[in-house]
Protein backbone atom coordinates (compact mmCIF):
# COMPACT_ATOMS: atom_id res chain seq x y z
CA UNK A 1 0.00 0.00 0.00
CA UNK A 2 2.73 2.21 -0.38
CA UNK A 3 3.00 2.19 3.67
CA UNK A 4 6.48 2.88 5.04
CA UNK A 5 7.99 2.01 8.32
CA UNK A 6 9.61 4.27 10.29
CA UNK A 7 12.86 2.41 11.51
CA UNK A 8 14.20 3.39 15.32
CA UNK A 9 16.66 1.52 16.96
CA UNK A 10 14.70 -1.38 17.91
CA UNK A 11 14.96 -2.64 14.37
CA UNK A 12 18.36 -0.97 13.89
CA UNK A 13 19.54 -3.51 17.36
CA UNK A 14 17.55 -6.10 15.47
CA UNK A 15 19.29 -5.84 11.91
CA UNK A 16 23.46 -5.87 13.90
CA UNK A 17 22.10 -9.27 15.79
CA UNK A 18 20.73 -10.55 12.43
CA UNK A 19 24.70 -9.71 11.15
CA UNK A 20 26.19 -11.07 14.46
CA UNK A 21 24.19 -14.74 14.74
CA UNK A 22 24.88 -15.28 11.01
CA UNK A 23 28.50 -14.33 11.88
CA UNK A 24 28.16 -16.82 14.74
CA UNK A 25 26.49 -19.59 12.85
CA UNK A 26 29.30 -19.55 10.37
CA UNK A 27 31.86 -19.75 13.16
CA UNK A 28 30.24 -23.19 15.06
CA UNK A 29 32.49 -25.62 14.92
CA UNK A 30 29.60 -27.78 16.70
CA UNK A 31 26.31 -28.35 15.82
CA UNK A 32 23.75 -27.28 18.52
CA UNK A 33 20.82 -28.97 16.29
CA UNK A 34 19.60 -32.47 17.08
CA UNK A 35 20.58 -33.41 13.56
CA UNK A 36 23.62 -33.33 11.15
CA UNK A 37 23.82 -30.28 8.67
CA UNK A 38 24.56 -30.49 5.13
CA UNK A 39 24.11 -26.88 4.10
CA UNK A 40 23.32 -23.86 5.69
CA UNK A 41 21.90 -20.66 3.51
CA UNK A 42 21.82 -17.40 5.26
CA UNK A 43 19.90 -14.45 4.17
CA UNK A 44 17.67 -17.29 1.95
CA UNK A 45 15.73 -14.76 -0.60
CA UNK A 46 11.82 -16.72 -1.31
CA UNK A 47 9.09 -16.21 -3.34
CA UNK A 48 5.90 -17.57 -4.18
CA UNK A 49 3.71 -16.56 -7.40
CA UNK A 50 0.59 -18.72 -6.32
CA UNK A 51 0.95 -17.73 -2.54
CA UNK A 52 1.56 -14.05 -3.77
CA UNK A 53 4.49 -13.27 -0.76
CA UNK A 54 7.78 -13.49 -0.22
CA UNK A 55 10.19 -13.49 2.60
CA UNK A 56 14.11 -13.19 3.29
CA UNK A 57 14.64 -16.30 5.77
CA UNK A 58 17.56 -15.29 8.24
CA UNK A 59 19.18 -19.09 7.43
CA UNK A 60 17.84 -22.36 5.97
CA UNK A 61 19.12 -25.56 7.16
CA UNK A 62 19.57 -28.68 5.26
CA UNK A 63 20.32 -31.62 7.11
CA UNK A 64 21.73 -35.01 6.00
CA UNK A 65 18.12 -36.43 4.64
CA UNK A 66 17.84 -33.09 2.58
CA UNK A 67 15.22 -31.81 4.75
CA UNK A 68 15.08 -27.78 5.21
CA UNK A 69 14.69 -26.06 8.37
CA UNK A 70 14.14 -22.67 8.66
CA UNK A 71 15.52 -21.01 11.69
CA UNK A 72 14.70 -16.86 12.44
CA UNK A 73 16.99 -14.94 15.24
CA UNK A 74 15.95 -12.75 17.76
CA UNK A 75 17.18 -10.35 19.71
CA UNK A 76 15.03 -10.83 22.57
CA UNK A 77 14.88 -12.97 25.41
CA UNK A 78 12.32 -15.86 24.80
CA UNK A 79 8.72 -16.15 26.51
CA UNK A 80 8.77 -17.73 29.82
CA UNK A 81 11.07 -20.29 30.31
CA UNK A 82 12.14 -20.87 26.96
CA UNK A 83 8.86 -20.72 25.35
CA UNK A 84 8.10 -19.11 21.64
CA UNK A 85 5.84 -16.07 21.69
CA UNK A 86 2.73 -17.26 19.16
CA UNK A 87 3.78 -15.07 16.40
CA UNK A 88 7.23 -16.00 16.13
CA UNK A 89 5.36 -19.48 15.63
CA UNK A 90 3.68 -18.27 12.93
CA UNK A 91 6.32 -16.23 11.34
CA UNK A 92 8.01 -20.16 10.94
CA UNK A 93 4.85 -21.09 9.98
CA UNK A 94 4.75 -18.99 6.93
CA UNK A 95 8.42 -19.49 6.22
CA UNK A 96 7.81 -23.35 6.43
CA UNK A 97 5.21 -22.63 3.61
CA UNK A 98 6.97 -20.15 1.49
CA UNK A 99 10.01 -23.04 1.65
CA UNK A 100 7.46 -26.14 0.82
CA UNK A 101 6.06 -24.45 -1.83
CA UNK A 102 9.45 -23.32 -3.71
CA UNK A 103 10.83 -26.18 -3.20
CA UNK A 104 8.72 -29.37 -3.11
CA UNK A 105 9.72 -30.66 0.00
CA UNK A 106 8.00 -31.14 3.74
CA UNK A 107 9.18 -28.78 6.13
CA UNK A 108 7.64 -29.67 9.86
CA UNK A 109 10.36 -27.92 12.12
CA UNK A 110 11.64 -24.42 12.45
CA UNK A 111 13.91 -23.42 14.78
CA UNK A 112 14.09 -19.65 16.83
CA UNK A 113 17.22 -18.58 18.27
CA UNK A 114 16.62 -15.94 21.60
CA UNK A 115 19.07 -14.40 23.54
CA UNK A 116 18.82 -16.77 26.25
CA UNK A 117 17.28 -20.45 24.38
CA UNK A 118 17.07 -21.92 20.85
CA UNK A 119 13.46 -22.89 20.72
CA UNK A 120 12.32 -25.72 18.24
CA UNK A 121 8.79 -25.81 16.76
CA UNK A 122 6.84 -28.42 15.04
CA UNK A 123 5.07 -27.26 12.16
CA UNK A 124 1.26 -29.00 12.40
CA UNK A 125 -0.74 -29.32 9.16
CA UNK A 126 -3.45 -26.59 11.24
CA UNK A 127 -0.55 -24.08 11.96
CA UNK A 128 -0.08 -23.83 8.00
CA UNK A 129 -4.42 -23.60 7.37
CA UNK A 130 -3.84 -20.80 9.97
CA UNK A 131 -1.48 -18.95 8.35
CA UNK A 132 -2.68 -19.39 5.01
CA UNK A 133 -6.16 -18.09 6.32
CA UNK A 134 -4.42 -14.91 7.72
CA UNK A 135 -2.46 -14.28 4.70
CA UNK A 136 -6.00 -14.45 2.74
CA UNK A 137 -6.75 -11.83 5.00
CA UNK A 138 -3.70 -9.76 4.92
CA UNK A 139 -4.33 -9.61 1.11
CA UNK A 140 -7.92 -8.28 0.90
CA UNK A 141 -6.96 -5.82 3.14
CA UNK A 142 -4.13 -4.59 0.25
CA UNK A 143 -6.57 -5.23 -2.14
CA UNK A 144 -9.28 -2.57 -0.71
CA UNK A 145 -6.09 -0.90 0.80
CA UNK A 146 -7.63 -1.15 4.37
CA UNK A 147 -5.52 -0.54 7.55
CA UNK A 148 -6.06 -3.58 9.99
CA UNK A 149 -7.91 -2.69 13.40
CA UNK A 150 -5.48 -1.47 16.06
CA UNK A 151 -5.18 -4.26 19.11
CA UNK A 152 -2.57 -2.64 21.05
CA UNK A 153 -3.88 0.26 23.46
CA UNK A 154 -1.52 3.68 23.33
CA UNK A 155 -0.81 3.46 26.63
CA UNK A 156 1.33 0.02 26.11
CA UNK A 157 2.61 0.74 22.09
CA UNK A 158 5.91 1.03 22.00
CA UNK A 159 6.20 1.61 18.27
CA UNK A 160 8.83 -1.38 17.99
CA UNK A 161 6.83 -2.21 14.53
CA UNK A 162 7.86 1.11 13.05
CA UNK A 163 4.19 1.98 12.23
CA UNK A 164 2.91 3.29 15.40
CA UNK A 165 2.24 6.53 13.65
CA UNK A 166 0.19 5.22 11.40
CA UNK A 167 -2.02 4.16 14.43
CA UNK A 168 -1.61 7.03 17.23
CA UNK A 169 -0.72 9.84 14.62
CA UNK A 170 3.27 9.96 15.89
Amino acid sequence: MGIEPIIGSQQIDARLKHKEEESNEKKRGISIYPFKIKNRYFNYKITSDRLMASAVIDCVLEDEYGRLIPVEYKSMRSKDDGKVYSDHKYQITFYAILLEEACKKACVEGYIHYDDTLARVYITDGMKMYVIRIMSRIRRMVEEERLPPIRVSKRKCNGGCGYRYLCYGY
